[in-house]
């Protein structure tokens, strides 16, 4: 949900933000939301720019863990107020 939409947003690395602006990478959305990135065959460095895509993924892994560790958060929370107003 939130995961999506940050992603989105979430800064390129430089090399693969170069790359994308050369023309080198081109990056197709999904409908679903997936993200693909297109190494382009003139492009000279491929294993770094497939690092920095890496990278980029663990970005995003990692806005997808923290927002379901603060929705865990929010439910404990959440489940905790209501059992303390049940056996109030």
């Amino acid at each position: 949900m939130f995961h999506k939409l940050a992603a989105k947003h979430l800064p390129y690395p430089k090399l693969l933000r170069t790359a994308i602006e050369r023309r080198l990478v081109t990056v197709a959305f999904a409908a679903d939301g997936g993200v693909s990135f297109i190494i382009s065959p003139a492009c000279g460095n491929v294993r770094e720019i497939r690092e920095a895509i890496e990278r980029r993924k663990r970005w995003d892994l990692r806005v997808a863990l923290a927002e379901g560790a603060l929705f865990g958060v929010f439910a404990v929370a959440a489940a905790a107020m209501l059992l303390k107003q049940a056996f109030r």
